[in-house]
């Protein structure tokens, strides 16, 4: 670990996540209103889009490429596009900086191509990784048990140490105008050695508080078939800036005594 980081307090789960809720509940409509709104649409996309299957014959698949990036594409794009609101705005929050939506988005939209090329380098490894380790559960025949179970966890668990090495390069990438998408993800590598068990921890802490308020939320509505998708999109919404504000406050900790290695 870089010295000066050994300096910095271990970042504390119970300590980010509580930070993280409470500086949504106070900077809530502004959330909703610039990375909330993305997510939301987001969220229906992957409602009412239809997962592209294509044929096993090379034609087959050819004909339908087309549509298959982009159903892909829109995602990204979009995602991307939630990543720069939510960690403008973030930033701003985690320092003490008055911000107005307005601002957010201009922020946003100025560092988008940045953010979007930090993005991608994230999301197709770990999303060629997730789909890979989803085809060794289906395809049951050609894996046989329990050689598809160990599949899956390898990949799971692969998906796990990206994200978590690369959990920084997004802020990175905002705060640092200058930069390639590999130099953010390495510095974020670099940030996060000796905590990412503690950022793990927040991830975990943070989306069992959101389950747990969604689950009491449905209670009054079982069965909740009607109320699911609502209370889905609610948890995927105030999930996402629970997240966003942790590893905000976790990259302000950790760039401040970061030096290149």
């Amino acid at each position: 670990m870089n010295p000066k980081t050994k300096k910095v307090a271990l970042l504390r789960s119970g300590a980010t996540t509580t930070l993280a809720f409470r500086a949504v509940a106070r900077n809530l409509p502004l959330l909703l209103l610039t990375q909330g709104v993305v997510v939301l649409a987001l969220g229906i996309y992957g409602h009412v889009a239809e997962t592209p299957r294509p044929p096993a014959d090379l034609p087959g698949i050819l004909a339908a490429l087309p549509s298959v990036l982009l159903f892909a594409a829109i995602p990204l794009l979009g995602g991307a596009l939630a990543s720069a609101l939510g960690f403008v705005a973030a930033a701003a929050i985690i320092s003490g900086k008055a911000i107005t939506m307005a601002e957010t988005w201009r922020g946003a939209l100025r560092a988008y191509w940045r953010v979007l090329g930090v993005f991608a380098c994230i999301a197709i490894p770990t999303g060629i990784l997730g789909w890979a380790a989803m085809r060794l559960y289906e395809d049951r025949a050609l894996f046989p048990f329990p050689w598809g179970i160990l599949g899956v966890l390898t990949g799971l668990l692969l998906v796990i140490l990206l994200s978590l090495h690369w959990t920084l390069a997004v802020p990175d990438a905002i705060q640092e105008r200058k930069g390639t998408p590999f130099g953010h993800l390495g510095r974020s590598s670099r940030m996060t050695k000796g905590h990412r068990g503690a950022l793990a921890g927040f991830y975990v802490l943070a989306g069992g508080a959101v389950t747990l308020v969604a689950l009491l939320l449905m209670l009054p509505f079982l069965p909740y078939t009607i109320v699911q998708p609502i209370v889905s999109s609610i948890m995927n919404i105030a999930f996402t800036l629970v997240i966003t504000i942790g590893i905000a406050a976790a990259y302000r900790a950790l760039a401040a005594v970061d030096e290149p290695s």
